[in-house]
């Protein structure tokens, strides 16, 4: 085995100018990741021929890009169909391996004061953590055995992802592997979102980072919130729109509700354009897989947000609120010192704690208290 003498330019000025949806700069650092990380698939003379050994890295990229079965570039990239499948299933894992922890990370209190500032910046109120909604994906491979399972209001097995986005459309939240039967309501009580609301954590993040209490109009508020649509229920930290406005402040108010939560409507629009995967009929058999893969599309996709706000900087690590101007003032500051996750509280081993945060939770007054502090606040 020929040893990895560390990271080296891979294009010349005429060579592979286009790298399928990644910069050039991105693909050369992740060419040089899996090569340090001593991946055995990658690392090994598995290609035949000494200029294919990054080959085995632009096959995957391009399959997820134009959402083609790997049998479509086999014979361009002069591959066996045995190795161009075993190199998207090897490229899934490396990415999801050496990436997980950086481009899917559950937001840090730093993370968190960075959010709420881009938000108060970009959607003029406090306390917004990101927009909330699912999107489909089309299972046409689908077992006949659990069609009926994944069977959605189409009428054709789909899997489904629920995530939360911020106004730069960055991911902080994805789950992924929910049947098309189930409907956005049903998801969230089985995603781990609904945990970070009952297991402390999200509390432990919002008072470590000083984002609460904050203050829209004259009322005071203890818990951030989220943007979603109508199927969701009335719980203290989400904010729909009016169903049928009839003042002009109400029509206010959805204007702004329904433009900002745009965000997360624009977030599933740029995934599937970048990578036509996420949109194209799932051609997998294996569940295991096609989570992998939606994973890894996850990954890229925040890959590129990151350097696209940190202005090209690939080793820099993402900041919701790089470049904007921060204002003094008492829930302005951004604590510069704090990161990592606090420990959670396994709400399962104390029912009176899980018991007394769902009632929080579910508290109607607090949701029509914060959603009349917007009303007032955008008239």
């Amino acid at each position: 085995m020929q040893d990895y003498l560390g990271p080296e330019p891979l294009f010349g000025d005429g060579d592979f100018q286009a790298t399928f949806r990644v910069s050039k700069r991105r693909f050369e650092r992740i060419y040089n990741d899996i090569m340090a990380s001593g991946n055995l698939f990658f690392f090994s003379n598995n290609f035949g021929k000494k200029c294919s050994s990054f080959a085995g890295l632009l096959l995957p990229l391009k399959c997820l890009a134009y959402g083609i079965l790997v049998s479509g570039f086999k014979d361009y990239f002069q591959m066996s169909y045995t190795l161009a499948r075993d190199c998207q299933e090897e490229f899934d894992k490396a990415i999801c391996e050496l990436y997980t922890h950086e481009y899917l990370r559950k937001p840090s209190s730093e993370d968190l004061a960075a959010i709420e500032q881009l938000h108060f910046v970009k959607h003029k109120t406090r306390g917004m953590y990101g927009s909330l909604d699912c999107m489909h994906a089309f299972w046409k491979q689908c077992p006949k055995a659990w069609q009926q399972s994944y069977k959605g209001k189409e009428n054709k097995p789909s899997v489904v992802l629920e995530a939360v986005c911020d106004y730069n459309l960055w991911f902080w939240h994805s789950f992924f592997g929910s049947g098309g039967s189930f409907n956005d309501l049903n998801i969230l009580d089985v995603s781990n979102l609904l945990q970070m609301f009952l297991d402390g954590s999200l509390e432990s993040l919002e008072e470590k980072s000083g984002v609460v209490p904050f203050k829209i109009g004259n009322e005071n508020f203890r818990k951030m919130f989220l943007l979603v649509d109508g199927i969701y229920p009335i719980l203290s930290r989400f904010v729909k729109g009016i169903k049928d406005p009839v003042l002009e402040i109400e029509t206010r108010f959805n204007s702004w509700q329904e433009g900002a939560r745009k965000d997360i409507e624009r977030a599933f629009g740029v995934l599937q354009a970048r990578f036509h995967w996420t949109a194209t009929p799932i051609l997998l058999y294996e569940m295991s897989n096609i989570t992998r893969r939606m994973k890894t599309c996850l990954i890229l996709h925040n890959m590129g947000v990151s350097d696209r706000v940190m202005e090209g900087d690939v080793y820099a690590r993402y900041n919701p609120a790089f470049g904007l101007s921060i204002p003094t003032g008492e829930h302005n500051r951004i604590p510069a010192d704090l990161d990592g996750i606090p420990e959670t509280i396994n709400f399962y081993h104390d029912p009176n704690l899980a018991k007394t945060r769902w009632e929080h939770l579910n508290d109607k007054e607090d949701h029509y208290r914060l959603k009349e502090a917007l009303k007032q606040h955008f008239k």
